[in-house]
């Protein structure tokens, strides 16, 4: 029994030894990262005083929230406020050694042409800036030209969000060129153009990019004017790409009026069956009525049909109640019915949700357009 205890409390000890070294090596670690952020608020405000401006106070606050607690800042928001060129200058200057900073969102922050230069600067350099939102800021068209040099040269990034910038079509179509014209290959994953003021003249210069573009799988132009004319590149777009996963062409002036060129992106959904990863397709918003609705049955029908024969991934279309309401529900039966193909190839534990209520797509689809 002496034995044992003896035994019993060397393990013990180096039990105790372990979490000691864990304990030391933590508090080593929380050091470097302390003494990086004080390093960087330092830095913004010798930066701010050498660009003759005051240290904006919500990046002065971030970092000193940061230190307290004791964490790496990862994301920087700024938003509802002035910025001006020296600001910017400021700011771009001191992170861009800061490779713990992975993302930037300007909401509702004016920038003009020069401060969109200086982050252009910024993006080109970093080595982890992943993600950048310019929500409302005044980019207009003859500024897409610097903001192309972003998605052109930037080292790391997955994400743009230009929502709410009056870039107009030939503003737009320059961006997808700066995509398009990467050095390296584009590691971009997720563009989103809302409301963004562009009609269809746009969307060839758009469609050329997904064609050849191996990395983009989400795409969101909802709120512009790309109409029927507009749809038809997209649909000769989709026969090609082999990435894109969402397409939210949502409140685009797309009618079934005339020739409907959903009947386009019909045959090109399923003619590329094989070789499009388009898993969602968002329409609502949109003036389509019976013609398109009986277009958008037959393509999840072949879709369905691919998808078990092990062709093709599931497609889920979300529409309005501008159709009559027989064909409603069975564009969404179809829906349902590949869905459920997802579950039962992905399994799941037995008994997961019991008890739940259940939500159909139909009702999900209601609750998103209200």
């Amino acid at each position: 029994m002496g034995k044992k205890g003896k035994g019993e409390g060397k393990g013990k000890g180096k039990g105790s030894a372990k979490k000691k070294n864990k304990e030391a090596e933590q508090e080593a670690a929380n050091q470097l990262l302390l003494q990086d952020l004080k390093n960087l608020r330092v830095l913004y405000t010798q930066q701010s005083q050498h660009f003759i401006t005051e240290p904006m106070a919500t990046v002065v606050n971030r970092i000193n929230k940061a230190i307290v607690n004791v964490e790496v800042i990862d994301k920087l928001i700024i938003t509802s406020q002035p910025m001006s060129l020296n600001d910017m200058y400021a700011l771009t200057t001191s992170v861009q050694t800061y490779n713990a900073l992975n993302a930037i969102c300007l909401w509702m922050v004016t920038l003009d042409l020069k401060a969109l230069e200086a982050l252009s600067k910024l993006f080109a350099l970093h080595q982890n800036m992943a993600t950048l939102h310019l929500i409302e800021c005044g980019i207009t068209e003859s500024m897409s030209e610097v903001l192309a040099s972003i998605p052109r040269n930037a080292k790391a990034l997955t994400t743009l969000v230009v929502d709410h910038n009056p870039l107009r079509s030939s503003g737009l179509a320059n961006l997808f060129l700066g995509i398009r014209e990467h050095r390296t290959g584009t590691t971009l994953m997720r563009v989103s153009a809302k409301y963004c003021d562009c009609g269809w003249e746009c969307c060839e210069g758009i469609a050329s990019t997904l064609s050849k573009n191996q990395s983009i799988e989400e795409l969101d132009l909802t709120g512009n004017r790309i109409g029927n004319i507009g749809l038809i590149p997209f649909s000769r777009a989709l026969a090609q790409n082999k990435t894109l996963k969402l397409l939210n062409v949502a409140s685009n002036q797309i009618s079934d009026r005339d020739e409907p060129p959903i009947s386009t992106l019909d045959t090109s959904v399923n003619t590329g069956a094989e070789n499009t990863g388009l898993e969602t397709l968002d329409l609502r918003g949109n003036h389509v009525g019976d013609k398109g609705g009986e277009c958008l049955l037959e393509m999840l029908k072949l879709r369905k049909q691919a998808v078990s024969a092990k062709r093709a991934e599931p497609l889920l279309v979300h529409i309005t109640e501008r159709m009559r309401e027989e064909l409603f529900e069975k564009i969404w039966e179809v829906n349902s019915a590949m869905r459920d193909m997802v579950k039962k190839k992905g399994g799941g534990k037995k008994g997961k949700g019991k008890g739940k209520k259940k939500v159909s797509l139909r009702q999900c689809t209601r609750l998103c357009q209200n």
